[in-house]
């Protein structure tokens, strides 16, 4: 038998096309497709524990921002009574209000992947649905983050070449972090990633 057959050429001899092969022929295909099926395994739990490391590590970055983030806000709201009554002070609160919002969401965010990716790591199936959760929120948080960013640069700075300009770059890394996102939920959702995962499982 030649040294390196396709796997469909492999799978056929010890499937369907069984009969037409001498038992040495079989165990030699049999042994073959084990072995590379060895390497795929190994190669996939090393991708599997990287992504998990990276997973906590940006984790642990949203939390820190996060408790960052809280600071900041106290010092905002104790910062915008001193406006009074005036519109001023009215967007201030609504700014406090959205920082808050978005401070809040960041922090549980980061905590969500720090948890997911130990986990994850570990080859816990749950892990998966909490980072996937945390990944189309982001997802839905950079399509939210654009679209405010397009309609403000407008509303402030009006219509003009620069605008237009800011306006472009906004799509363009709003897209960029967007791709990247819908490529790391894409792994996540693997098949072969879930069936790792339940396999892993079992062995517990």
């Amino acid at each position: 038998m030649e040294k390196q057959k396709d796997i469909k050429e492999l799978l056929g001899i010890v499937g369907k096309d069984r009969g037409k092969y001498s038992d040495a022929v079989i165990a030699e295909a049999e042994k073959a497709i084990e072995a590379r099926w060895g390497k795929a395994q190994d190669m996939l739990r090393k991708r599997i524990l990287r992504a998990g490391s990276i997973t906590s590590l940006i984790g642990v970055v949203m939390l820190g921002a996060g408790l960052l983030g809280v600071f900041m806000l106290v010092d905002m709201y104790e910062g915008f009574w001193d406006y009074g009554s005036s519109e001023d002070s009215a967007k201030e609160i609504w700014f406090c209000i959205l920082m808050t919002i978005a401070i809040l969401l960041e922090t549980l965010a980061g905590l969500g992947l720090v948890v997911g990716g130990i986990a994850f790591r570990k080859g816990r199936e749950w892990s998966r649905r909490v980072i996937a959760a945390v990944i189309i929120l982001g997802l839905c948080y950079a399509v939210i983050a654009s679209i405010v960013w397009e309609i403000q640069i407008v509303v402030v700075y009006g219509l003009d070449k620069q605008t237009v300009l800011l306006a472009i770059m906004g799509v363009l890394v709003f897209a960029f972090w967007s791709a990247l996102l819908w490529l790391a939920l894409r792994f996540f959702r693997l098949a072969e990633v879930g069936e790792y995962c339940r396999r892993q499982q079992s062995f517990d």
